[in-house]
């Protein structure tokens, strides 16, 4: 099999609201793309797992090269006080240069 290159994958989990402002900024510091789901769970904010009411967390997912990861985990780090959560791990992918 042959090897895949390496890039990262940023998972942000944050309140609805954030959502347009986080996405201009993760654009802003160099992501050529995102995925954005609706999502609920719990946590420290409290929980809203009910399956029944309209989700008020989106979970927003951004492969990109390692240095525009960091700018974004740093820009998530830099929300203190906001509803919202960062995690970053190393994926394989075909044609790297896309991300």
């Amino acid at each position: 099999m042959t090897e895949l290159p390496s890039v990262s994958r940023v998972t942000i989990y944050a309140a609805k609201d954030l959502e347009d402002s986080l996405i201009r900024r993760f654009v802003a510091l160099g992501a050529k793309g995102y995925t954005a789901i609706d999502c609920r769970g719990m946590g420290d904010q409290g929980s809203d797992s009910d399956p029944f009411l309209v989700a008020t967390q989106v979970r927003i997912e951004v492969i990109t090269q390692p240095a525009i990861a960091k700018k974004i985990l740093d820009h998530v780090a830099s929300l203190q006080g906001r509803s919202v959560i960062a995690c970053a791990d190393v994926v394989q992918v075909k044609n790297a240069e896309r991300y």
